[in-house]
């Protein structure tokens, strides 16, 4: 449909303008006229593709941040689409764009779940439906606080994870870059020194020497096959089977695997309580959990378990029989059946791993750090040792 730039008077003369999508300008002073405002110019705009729209992003404490500042129009009473002029006022870039474009499609008609589902890239299914719940049951403020809170969540636990995983990458890429500087700058210098004394070099160096050669003479085939490797990697990480297999690996990693796991555990608390407090079906919510999850393994277990609640299962039963979730998750969710509290059993659920999950940080962190840091000064020491055992030989020799 075509869209068309605006102005319009109110009964009291006051001026209104905006953008709204019609499919002509009759029938955008028919709207207008509906809200009380008499249509005095308008002029078609250049149509906005979904696909622009989809792929907008903004960060994800910009999304916090807004849907904090939603509730609190809602819960002051302030008419959606006015709210939504104003936080369009006071916010920057995409979200101010966003937010008056919602204003658009409200003002003309639409509603404001339907509205943000034109924005996928921005308002995910699972927030989307949240309003759409509230929205029905005309209690759009509690559920947007509670949405607000969830995806807070999501933020600190995702920042706290990545956190205790960036450690060890950046250890290890800083104690690889001084390996292969040793192999590729001193070591060849202070060997070629040594060979041209014709020292006897010890097995230990010799093999230290083959490397260093093989590194400095290749360096650039060995660059390209790493990043070749990195690569296929990529790719490979997006085909279905791949990501599949990576997910599968990671939670049988030591230490790490624990922590994705518990990880997996609380996003889906977490996920399907707002879900179910929302009044969304246990199967709609299971099918929209396999997508925050945020690992392949786990999503499928969860469409397993889906299927088993189609055909009649107990959620605590599909959820037992996919193998995957904690002991303690399949317990709080079949005692939640029994009494009727699913909601309070997740929330519980979600408190635990909400302790817990930092707990495992530090433990994960507690153990790596000495590891890392021994594997380190073992891989640096080794050089220096074959390096300067053949100086050591020689110094020998000339006090014999």
């Amino acid at each position: 449909m075509p869209i068309y730039a605006y102005r319009a008077r109110t009964t009291s003369g006051q001026l209104a303008e905006g953008t709204i999508e019609v499919t002509s300008e009759t029938e955008l002073a028919r709207r207008l006229d509906s809200q009380g405002l008499l249509l005095t110019t308008a002029a078609p705009v250049k149509a906005r593709s979904r696909t622009r729209r989809g792929s907008m992003r903004i960060r994800k404490k910009d999304l916090v941040a807004f849907t904090y500042n939603l509730e609190t129009v809602y819960s002051a009473g302030i008419p959606v689409v006015q709210g939504l002029e104003d936080l369009a006022d006071n916010a920057g870039g995409s979200m101010a764009r966003v937010a008056r474009t919602l204003a658009d499609e409200i003002r003309g008609g639409t509603g404001l779940a339907e509205a943000m589902a034109r924005f996928p890239g921005i308002f995910p299914r699972v927030y989307t439906s949240v309003v759409q719940a509230g929205e029905s049951a005309g209690e759009a403020g509690p559920i947007l606080r509670r949405l607000a809170d969830y995806n807070q969540w999501l933020l600190e636990t995702r920042a706290n994870v990545l956190r205790a995983l960036m450690y060890p990458v950046i250890l290890l890429t800083a104690v690889g870059g001084l390996v292969l500087l040793l192999l590729t700058f001193l070591v060849p210098r202070m060997l070629k020194v040594l060979t041209r004394a014709r020292v006897e070099l010890p097995l230990p160096t010799k093999i230290l020497m083959a490397i260093s050669n093989f590194l400095s003479g290749n360096i650039l085939i060995i660059g390209l096959a790493v990043a070749g490797i990195a690569v296929g990697f990529l790719v490979f990480r997006r085909s279905a089977g791949g990501r599949m297999l990576i997910d599968s690996a990671k939670l049988r990693l030591p230490l790490v695997g624990t922590l994705l796991r518990k990880v997996c555990a609380a996003r889906f608390a977490n996920t399907f309580s707002t879900l179910y407090r929302a009044g969304i079906g246990t199967v709609e919510s299971l099918e929209i959990a396999e997508q925050v999850v945020g690992n392949a393994r786990v999503a499928a277990a969860l469409r397993d378990a889906r299927e088993r609640v189609v055909q009649g299962e107990t959620l605590s039963a599909a959820i037992r029989r996919s193998g995957t979730f904690p002991p303690l998750v399949v317990r709080m969710i079949g005692l939640g059946e029994q009494t009727g509290t699913l909601g309070d059993s997740l929330d519980r659920t979600a408190a635990f791993y909400d302790r817990e999950i930092p707990q495992t940080i530090k433990t994960v962190l507690s153990l790596l750090e000495p590891a890392m840091i021994l594997l380190a000064g073992a891989a640096v020491a080794f050089i220096l040792l074959c390096t300067f055992l053949p100086i050591f030989k020689m110094a020998g020799a000339i006090h014999r």
